[in-house]
């Protein structure tokens, strides 16, 4: 099948009429659209997507993209077919469409992260384009049922209907010739609220829609990259259980799943003790010894290759890794699955139609003692037994099974210590006495496996500086190193890392105010919307701590302080405390929901604004001072009531 073609258009396509000369424009824009003609004729043969844009040029920083036409083919059953390609110039339609102009090319674009795909691009330029011209391309993309798992078998689009620049018309229609149905979802944003419209189209059915003058959305207006907005998606009507059946399927039938030798022994992998200790042993030995390699060509874009050709390579992508592993685990008489998941979208997955192109990626589902844990086999230096693995905060998965599944929610507790920070102070009160610091850092699950994976990639001598640097910033004071940053304790199996490094306070004799000022970054955590509306998403991914121990030679005399902030979507803590002659500054903070609706936003942001005016923690280095510097941070408090009072009265 040739990659590409240029041919008159076919009969189901509805042509429409427009006079581009006295076309409306909006010359404010580098560019719009006069039209968006988006037309697709869908069959138990294949899929014909016909695409017709008419784009206004107005302005000169926009002629490289507007003179560039790119298709990305995948297999042999692929293939563009160009009908016309015209400028329009002072009332003059010029035909700029020729073999000339097309080029095709493999592009491996994603080398440099070890994934080769065998994709041909096929490009279609235009060497002459002004300032002022009117571009109609016309071609219709095709792709015919064929070896592929889901290619030309099922189907999906996505009409986007925000656009960064004026469209005056956009149209979308769609004919279903197929044998099954095709159900449509319409998503709207109305006031910062998700509203969903669904409906069926029948076989032997058609979809039209029309949108006039949508305007262009500028990027404060618009939602966030993980709350879909405006948008048509149609796709083929399944279920989830019926696809997980048929994937499972699939793979039995291409003998993917068979494993003919001991993979265990391939592996060279030696394993005694108990069932769990030699689960953990066969996944670690998955994430660490067998090097990330995608091959995503052909049907292998969503079919994992054998085993015993993965283990005999070293190498393989997520979904060759964790078929190898779901493998070595049942070799062993441990249940075991692939499952099928999307690593951008999260929860988002859930609200939409069942359909084989919402995933990404592939993981594995693992059910021992009658209980299921999950693994990612692309992750490298994990740590953890079973039950201190970090868990994977992937939303939702599909897991392969004979008998069908339905989309599940993978556990993950959002509430779970992750990062406990912890600032000693020692001031020398007097002539001889030296002023040092010791900044301790403990990093759980998730954050032990990433700062483990950090720590193994640098040099650590250019870590240390970076944790030099930041600790300078931090106290804005010249700090000398004692000791540079040391792990101090790596434990394996309860996932739990820890960091020390000591320092030599420098310069506060010459140092003019009597205060020490060290920010309690838990605030960073919560984001501010740029436009309150849409709904916000809270970056804090489990509980954080700071605490700050400030060691004097005389017991300060103060009474303790705590405040408490509970929330729908956080809750937060911080106290003053004193032991003996020790001053004790603590502050916490633990997310309950991951996700502000918008019509929260508001209320939400005056909790953060109130958590960030306590972020500042101020105290003497001489401890004859103290009384007055915990007393600064009530007044500020203070202070921040009376402004929040009358600013909401």
């Amino acid at each position: 099948m040739e990659k590409y073609k240029i041919q008159e258009i076919e009969s189901w396509v509805q042509q429409r009429n427009l006079d581009l000369v006295h076309s409306e424009s909006d010359d404010s824009s580098p560019f719009s659209f006069a039209l968006v003609d988006y037309q697709e004729y869908v069959s138990d043969v294949g899929h014909f997507n016909y695409r017709r844009t008419v784009e206004k040029v107005s302005d000169a920083s926009r002629i490289e993209d507007s003179s560039l036409f790119l298709y990305e083919l995948q297999e042999e059953s692929h293939q563009v077919i160009f009908h016309g390609l015209d400028i329009i110039r002072k009332s003059k339609r010029i035909n700029v469409l020729s073999d000339e102009n097309i080029s095709v090319t493999q592009r491996e674009r994603q080398l440099e992260q070890h994934i080769s795909d065998n994709t041909t691009t096929v490009s279609l330029s235009i060497d002459d384009l002004r300032v002022g011209d009117i571009v109609d391309f016309q071609a219709t993309e095709v792709l015919l049922r064929g070896k592929h798992p889901l290619n030309g078998k099922y189907y999906q689009s996505t009409f986007w209907l925000n656009w960064t620049c004026p469209v005056y018309q956009q149209k979308i229609r769609i004919i279903n010739e197929s044998s099954k149905a095709l159900f449509i979802q319409k998503c709207v944003i109305d006031e910062g609220i998700q509203k969903l419209e669904e409906m069926q189209l029948d076989p032997k059915d058609e979809f039209v829609r029309e949108f006039q003058n949508l305007q262009q959305l500028h990027i404060d207006e618009a939602a966030p990259s993980w709350f879909w907005s405006n948008f048509v998606q149609i796709s083929t009507k399944i279920s989830w259980p019926s696809l997980s059946r048929y994937l499972f399927d699939y793979y039995v039938g291409q003998g993917v799943l068979e494993s003919e030798r001991d993979i265990i022994q391939l592996a060279e992998l030696e394993l005694g003790g108990d069932v769990a200790s030699n689960i953990v042993k066969i996944v670690r030995f998955v994430q660490n010894e067998i090097r990330y390699k995608g091959e995503n060509h052909g049907i292998f874009t969503h079919t994992p290759k054998k085993p015993y050709s993965t283990i005999n390579k070293r190498s393989g992508d997520c979904k060759d890794k964790s078929n190898l592993l779901v493998a070595m685990l049942m070799h062993i008489g441990v249940e075991a699955k692939m499952v099928l998941v999307n690593s951008g979208y999260g929860q988002k997955i859930e609200r939409l139609s069942p359909s084989p192109f919402h995933f990404n990626h592939m993981i594995v589902q693992v059910i021992f003692n009658e209980k299921q844990y999950f693994f990612d086999s692309t992750i490298k230096k994990q740590s953890g037994d079973l039950e201190h693995s970090a868990t994977l905060d992937y939303g939702s998965g599909l897991v392969l099974s004979i008998d069908g599944a339905e989309l599940q929610k993978l556990p993950h507790d959002i509430s779970k210590e992750v990062f406990y920070l912890k600032h000693i102070f020692d001031f020398g009160e007097g002539e001889k006495g030296k002023s040092q610091l010791m900044i301790k850092r403990t990093y759980y699950a998730h954050r032990a496996d990433n700062m483990r994976y950090h720590f193994q990639s640098k040099e650590m001598d250019k870590l240390a500086e970076d944790f030099h640097n930041q600790a300078e910033e931090d106290i804005r004071l010249e700090l000398i190193v004692s000791k540079p940053l040391t792990i101090l304790k790596d434990d394996a199996l309860g996932n739990v890392l820890e960091t020390e490094e000591r320092y030599e306070i420098k310069g506060l004799d010459k140092y003019k105010e009597d205060q020490i000022h060290l920010l309690t970054s838990i605030y960073l955590e919560f984001p501010l919307a740029r436009k309150t509306g849409f709904p916000l998403r809270i970056d804090l991914d489990g509980k954080i701590t700071h605490e700050i121990e400030v060691n004097y030679k005389s017991k300060p005399q103060q009474q303790p302080n705590k405040k408490t902030i509970k929330t729908e979507w956080f809750s937060y803590e911080d106290s003053i405390s004193y032991q003996d002659k020790s001053l004790f500054l603590k502050a916490s903070a633990v997310p309950i929901k991951r996700h502000v609706e918008g019509k929260d936003v508001e209320e939400y942001q005056q909790h953060v604004e109130e958590l960030r005016l306590r972020s500042m923690n101020n105290f003497t280095y001489k401890s004859s001072s103290i009384f007055a510097s915990v007393w600064l941070q009530i007044i500020a408090y203070i202070v921040f009531l009376v402004i929040m009072t009358y600013f909401f009265s």
